[in-house]
C-alpha cells in the first residue's frame, strides 16, 4: 500500500474522483476458489481491504473527493465494511435506476445515427426485436421505464 499512499501525499493539493469498475470480480473468482483465500485478501490485513483503508484515508484528507464503484457483490462489502464504511449504496434509487444502461430514446436515437443510416430496417421492429431481448432491467420498483444493457444493445 506504499506506493498509493505515496501517490496520495504527491497530489494532496489536488483534487481526484477514484472511478472503480467490477469492484470484485476477482473476489468473486477467487471466493469460487476458496472461502479462506477471499477470508485473507479482503478480511483485516488483506490486500484489498488495506487497499480501500487508504482510500478512505485520501477522502478524510480531502484529495479524494468522491468514488464511484460498480460491480460490488453484498459479501465482498459485508467483508470490507468496518475498513471502508464511508460508501453509500445507491444501486436501488429510483433517480439511479437508468444510469447503467441505456432509455428506448436513448435506443432508438442510437439506431436512427447508426444502423437505420446505413440498412433498410423498419426501425420499429428491430427496436422491438432489442426490447424482446435487452430491454428488462428495473432497479427500483418505483421506476418508471425499464433500460436496456448498454453493453448488449450497443454491440456490432
Amino acid at each position: 500500500m506504499g506506493l498509493i499512499k505515496y501517490f496520495f501525499e504527491i497530489v494532496e493539493d489536488d483534487s481526484i474522483y477514484v472511478l472503480i469498475d467490477e469492484y470484485d470480480q476477482f473476489a468473486n473468482a477467487i471466493l469460487a476458489y476458496s472461502m479462506n483465500d477471499f477470508l485473507k485478501i479482503v478480511g483485516k490485513g488483506g490486500f484489498v481491504r488495506s487497499f480501500y483503508e487508504v482510500l478512505k484515508g485520501a477522502t478524510q484528507t480531502g484529495v479524494v473527493q468522491k468514488m464511484f464503484i460498480t460491480g460490488v457483490t453484498p459479501i465482498t462489502l459485508d467483508s470490507l465494511s468496518s475498513g471502508f464504511n464511508i460508501v453509500k449504496h445507491i444501486t436501488y434509487r429510483e433517480e439511479f435506476n437508468n444510469l447503467a444502461g441505456f432509455n428506448e430514446s436513448e435506443v432508438l436515437l442510437s439506431l436512427e445515427e447508426t444502423i437505420l443510416k446505413k440498412c433498410n430496417i423498419d426501425k420499429y421492429s428491430l427496436l422491438e426485436k432489442l426490447k424482446k431481448w435487452y430491454n428488462g432491467y428495473i432497479f427500483n420498483i418505483k421506476a418508471k421505464e425499464r433500460i436496456y444493457n448498454s453493453t448488449l444493445v450497443s454491440q456490432p
